[in-house]
């Protein structure tokens, strides 16, 4: 007696729902595999214990197309298993080129940043320099009238250059950082 093709006694139903049986499981376990495309390791593990048993247990139920059947799983567990290897490849590839690419970005930003501040900052005093403060005036003469009335002021320290030669440029910094700080640039 055929048991792939007859309902025996053990109630393991007739040949329709026996294949009905085979093509859930395999459905199932291809759509796992896929599912697994982000841990291809899994998807291996899931494979194997999977579709080999399952083949052998086709093989030994001595269904007509019980061979075809089993390779064609194979065939197609094996398609989906490349896939998937491939697909995380991609995937790790593409996630190493963005973390990458905004690493550079952050390190862009951050020369910009440190490009601006020597182009605008006096280094000693920590103030606005002369560049930043004409350009700062010219924005506000450009820009929209605001009610507010730019203006500059000029500070002429006398006797700085006596300050420098008896005391040191030491103590000249430190003059001018003072000076700064004292108003407000």
């Amino acid at each position: 007696v055929d048991a792939w093709r007859v309902r025996d006694r053990e109630g393991r139903g007739d040949a329709g729902q026996r294949e009905l049986l085979h093509f859930v499981i395999a459905v199932t376990m291809f759509a796992a595999i896929l599912g697994m495309a982000h841990a291809p390791e899994t998807a291996v593990r899931l494979a194997l214990a999977f579709t080999l048993p399952w083949s052998m247990f086709v093989l030994a139920t001595g269904h007509a197309d019980a061979v075809a059947i089993s390779l064609a799983q194979v065939f197609v567990t094996a398609i989906l298993l490349t896939m998937t290897q491939v697909q995380h490849r991609d995937f790790v590839r593409l996630e190493l080129s963005r973390q990458l690419l905004a690493r550079r970005e952050r390190q862009t930003a951050e020369l910009a940043s440190a490009h601006y501040r020597q182009a605008t900052v006096d280094h000693l005093t920590g103030g606005r320099n002369r560049r930043a403060i004409l350009n700062r005036l010219e924005e506000h003469l450009a820009g929209p009238d605001d009610g507010l009335r730019p203006w500059l002021a000029l500070f002429d320290l006398d006797g700085f250059k006596h300050v420098n030669d008896t005391y040191g440029h030491a103590a000249g910094d430190h003059v001018l950082g003072e000076v700064n700080e004292r108003i407000g640039l």
